[in-house]
């Protein structure tokens, strides 16, 4: 975990080129209290409705989230759909001059009725044209210049049309020549038109279909026929509950991850949160089994949430935290870091990150851990009403003699960090106002 911890803390800001089909998906949610005395479906009383971009348009969404500069290229319909996917886009300062207008183009549309946060039905509205050709040869006349830009280039293919042959080839010679790895998101039963990707990343279903195997077919067998038709580097299956099998291609050798999660709620836009941050993770040059282990828990908390949704920095360096924690605490007690090297540079970013928002109460655990501590931790209750972190700053020889500080945590929310911190390096995280310190039998408000 630690090295996860480092690998994070090495992302930085990147530019990633995405193209491919953008959607407008549409949630009408509600509650369901009967069945409709017309048919045998359930009545859907609606109370609100929000609206996204998908495909390509919500791995952007995902890519923002993690702080990275998009380059959007694609089509939308000459219909409302498609100018409220532009809107979108514009709102989120994604420059939008590579999105062409297709006149008789219908925008793909998807419709979710959830209800009682269970998706009830889906409806979709689209058409599956090949792209016009004079945007096919403005795509082409630009590309050189776009992808010299970027550090990755991401393609959503969701073979609506818009990724035609003739784009492919040209990516794969530009990013070649410009050594920028390419990423494919891909679709349909055909892979040999992605020859020249970096990595393509189907789901299990996609994976044996272009394989054209039975379902009796070992995965590795799968994964064999898909990396001879593509001569990709690195095959990537997402297996939804099961987790992502990782193949790399120079030794065939496979690696399994498994998800974090424990409630699955929804899959939708699972497989964007994980291209995105494979994305964001190769183009800054973290190892493939980092890159994968970092997407698998960006998946992990998109399961976590019904419909398409973004994860950002701040929960995912939360998760990976929670799981550093678990590996250090031995089990001591619920809600304590222990051995966290917060004067790391590498791990600064991530600690910023994940305890934005928290006040903090630094300890001197070598001299004041006695009745005294709980006494102060109780008159601060009201002063932190919200989320406060204990620090118990030294070596933790006394760590043991304070029974009541595991009470108080479950009774006040506390979080009980040890380590070696500085008060500069803390004051840095939280801000001078943000700190009490408790030396010496006295408190000290900074």
């Amino acid at each position: 975990m630690q090295r996860l911890l480092d690998s994070f803390a090495k992302l930085r800001k990147t530019c990633a080129l995405v193209i491919g089909d953008f959607m407008l998906d549409i949630y009408i949610r509600g509650s369901v209290e009967r069945i409709s005395p017309e048919a045998p479906v359930p009545i859907l009383k609606v109370n609100s409705q929000e609206i996204r971009v998908g495909g390509a348009g919500n791995v952007i969404m995902n890519l923002l989230a993690l702080d990275a500069e998009v380059i959007a290229l694609g089509r939308i319909g000459d219909d409302r759909e498609g100018s409220q996917i532009q809107q979108i886009l514009e709102e989120k300062g994604v420059s939008i001059p590579y999105i062409y207008k297709e006149k008789g183009f219908v925008t793909p549309t998807k419709s979710r009725l959830i209800g009682d946060s269970q998706q009830l039905y889906r409806i979709d509205k689209e058409s599956i044209n090949p792209i016009a050709i004079n945007i096919e040869e403005e795509i082409l006349a630009i590309l050189p210049s776009i992808i010299s830009k970027t550090n990755i280039v991401v393609i959503s293919d969701y073979k609506k049309g818009t990724v035609s042959t003739n784009i492919l080839r040209s990516i794969f010679i530009l990013s070649q020549e410009n050594n920028i790895p390419v990423i494919i998101d891909p679709k349909g039963d055909n892979f040999w038109q992605y020859q020249g990707a970096y990595l393509i990343k189907p789901n299990l279903k996609e994976a044996y279909l272009a394989a054209r195997a039975s379902m009796e077919s070992s995965l590795e067998e799968v994964a064999k026929i898909l990396i001879e038709q593509t001569k990709v580097k690195y095959l990537l299956i997402t297996r939804s509950e099961k987790g992502i099998s990782l193949f790399q291609a120079s030794d065939g050798s496979r690696k399994d991850f498994s998800v974090y999660s424990k409630e699955v709620k929804d899959v939708t836009g699972a497989g964007d949160s994980v291209l995105a941050m494979l994305a964001v993770s190769i183009a800054n040059h973290i190892s493939i089994d980092n890159a994968v282990r970092l997407a698998n828990i960006t998946g992990t908390l998109a399961v976590e949430k019904i419909g398409c949704v973004s994860i950002d920095l701040t929960k995912i360096a939360e998760c990976i935290l929670r799981n550093h924690q678990r590996e250090q605490r031995n089990k001591v007690a619920h809600g304590v870091y222990n051995k966290l090297e917060w004067d790391s540079e590498e791990n600064l970013q991530i600690i910023k990150k994940s305890l934005a928002g928290y006040q903090m109460i630094v300890i001197d655990s070598n001299k004041t851990l006695s009745s005294f501590c709980c006494e102060k931790f109780s008159s601060l209750k009201e002063k932190y009403s919200g989320k406060t972190l204990i620090y118990l700053q030294g070596e933790q020889k006394q760590f043991h003699y304070l029974p009541g500080i595991y009470f108080l945590l479950h009774e006040l929310g506390f979080i009980v960090i040890g380590g070696n911190a500085s008060l500069d390096t803390l004051r840095e995280i939280f801000g001078k106002e943000n700190i009490s310190l408790l030396f010496e039998k006295e408190l000290i408000s900074q």
